[in-house]
C-alpha cells in the first residue's frame, strides 16, 4: 500500500522582558576567612584586612525557587574551597562574602524547583543525578558580582574546566568561556537577564536579550518535550530541562566542544544522540516550536524570532569546532514507524497512525486516502486515527 502524509506546520512566537538588577527574596550567610592558593588576586591592604563583597543575580531555568546557591573558589580551575552560601527566592539570590580575597569563582544552584515553560509542570532538580546549574566569573573583593546562573553560563563552566587543563590561568578561562557563549547567544550570558517568556506580564512588542534569554530556556524545555514523546509517559515526566544540564556539561568539559561526545563516549539521552546541531539548530527550532503552544503568552510572533533563531542555530565558532551548520528551514518533517506498513492488508475499521517529527514543531497532521481528505489527527504527537474501510473498494489504495 502506497502512504502519503500532508503535515501543515504553523509557528507562533511569543516572549517576555524583566528588567533590573535582581534585589528580593534573598537569602543570605556568610564566609570566614577564605585565602586560596593558585590563580588569585588581592583585594587587602597592607593591614591583611579585605573588605567585605556580595555575589548575588537570578538562577533561571525558568526561575530556581528555594535553590542552594554555594560559592566556591574557581583559582586552581575546578571547584574549590567554599566562599558561601544562599538559597533563592522565585530565582533571586544575594550573599555576603565576608574576608574572601578577589579571584575567579564558581556558583552552584541545587535543588529547590522550577515549572517548565512548555508545560508548567513543577520540577524538582535531582541532585542525586547532578542535576544543578553552574556559573563561574571573577570576583573583587569589597565589591557586588552580579550575574545570571543558566544552561548557557553552565557550558561556560564545563568550558573553563576544560581550558584551564589546556594551560590556561583559571581567570583568563573564565574570560574565554564566557565570551564564548555570550558570542554564540549574541549577549552577554552573565550580565543579561533572563525573562520568563511563558509569563503574559512579561509580553513585551520587542524581542530584547532579555527576552532571547527566556527564549533559550522555553527552547530547553520544549526539547525536553521532544525526549518524552519518544518515552511514552507525561509532558516532562520522563525529562526535564534541568536533566539535559549535566549531559551537556561532560560533553563540553571533555573536548572543549559541543559536539555529543564526553569523556566515556557519546552523548545520549533515551534514544536522541547528542551532536553539534542538537545544541544549535535543534535548539533553535524548539525555540520556535515553543512560540506556537498556549505556554507561549508573549506578544510577539514567529516572524519577530526567526533572525534570532537562524542566528542561534548558525553558528560556527570554536564551540563547534568552526564546522559549518544546517539551515534550519532546510530539513522535512519525518515520518516513521507508518501504521499500516506498505502492502499489508486491512479490514474493517483501523487506527492510522505515525511518529512524526520537523524541527520546528507539528502544528496538523492529517491523513488522505488516494488524495481525499478522511480524518485529522486531534493530537500531532500522537497522530492515530480510526479509518472505515467500508467506505473504500477493495484493492490498492494510497494512505
Amino acid at each position: 500500500m502506497l502512504r502519503r502524509l500532508l503535515i501543515l506546520l504553523v509557528s507562533v512566537s511569543l516572549f517576555a522582558c524583566n528588567g533590573g538588577a535582581p534585589t528580593d527574596g534573598v537569602t543570605e550567610t556568610s564566609s570566614g576567612d577564605t585565602s586560596t592558593s593558585g590563580d588569585s588576586g588581592s583585594g587587602s591592604s597592607g593591614s591583611g584586612y579585605v573588605a567585605s563583597g556580595v555575589v548575588s543575580g537570578i538562577a533561571f531555568d525558568s526561575a530556581i525557587d528555594l535553590g542552594d546557591v554555594s560559592v566556591y573558589s574557581f583559582s586552581n580551575g575546578s571547584k574549590g574551597v567554599l566562599l558561601g552560601e544562599g538559597t533563592t527566592g522565585d530565582g533571586i539570590f544575594s550573599l555576603r562574602l565576608e574576608s574572601v580575597e578577589s579571584q575567579p569563582v564558581m556558583i552552584e544552584v541545587s535543588g529547590g524547583y522550577y515549572y517548565e515553560e512548555a508545560s508548567n509542570t513543577r520540577v524538582e532538580p535531582d541532585v542525586s543525578l547532578r542535576q544543578k546549574m553552574f556559573a563561574v566569573s571573577y570576583y573583587t573583593a569589597g565589591e557586588t558580582l552580579n550575574l545570571s546562573v543558566t544552561f548557557l553560563t553552565t557550558l561556560a563552566a564545563g568550558y573553563a574546566e576544560y581550558l584551564v587543563t589546556q594551560g590556561e590561568t583559571a581567570t583568563n578561562a573564565v574570560i574565554t568561556a564566557n565570551n564564548a557563549l555570550s558570542a554564540w547567544a549574541g549577549f552577554d550570558v552573565i550580565d543579561t537577564v533572563p525573562v520568563n517568556v511563558s509569563i503574559a506580564s512579561n509580553a513585551s512588542s520587542t524581542l530584547t536579550d532579555a527576552l532571547k534569554y527566556g527564549f533559550i530556556s522555553a527552547g530547553l524545555s520544549q526539547f525536553s518535550i521532544y525526549l518524552y514523546q519518544r518515552s511514552f509517559l507525561g509532558a516532562h515526566e520522563a525529562y526535564q530541562s534541568i536533566s539535559v544540564y549535566p549531559y551537556a556539561f561532560d560533553d563540553i568539559k571533555a573536548d572543549g566542544l559541543l559536539d555529543g561526545k564526553n569523556e566515556y563516549g557519546d552523548v545520549t539521552m533515551g534514544d536522541v544522540n547528542f551532536d553539534r546541531n542538537t545544541y544549535r539548530s535543534h535548539l533553535a527550532a524548539r525555540m520556535l516550536d515553543f512560540t506556537n503552544t498556549a505556554y507561549n503568552r508573549s506578544s510577539l510572533l514567529f516572524d519577530d524570532v526567526r533572525s534570532f533563531a537562524v542566528s542561534f542555530s548558525s553558528s560556527e565558532n570554536a564551540l563547534f569546532g568552526y564546522v559549518a551548520a544546517p539551515d534550519i528551514f532546510e530539513p522535512e518533517p519525518v515520518v516513521v514507524d507508518f501504521y499500516p506498513s506498505e502492502g499489508e492488508t486491512v479490514v474493517g475499521t483501523y487506527s492510522a497512525r505515525a511518529t512524526v517529527s520537523d524541527v520546528y514543531g507539528l502544528k496538523r497532521v492529517t491523513y488522505y486516502v488516494d488524495g481525499v481528505f478522511v480524518a485529522g489527527a486531534g493530537d500531532p504527537d500522537l497522530p492515530i486515527r480510526a479509518i472505515d474501510t467500508r467506505y473504500f473498494s477493495n484493492g490498492l489504495h494510497a494512505l
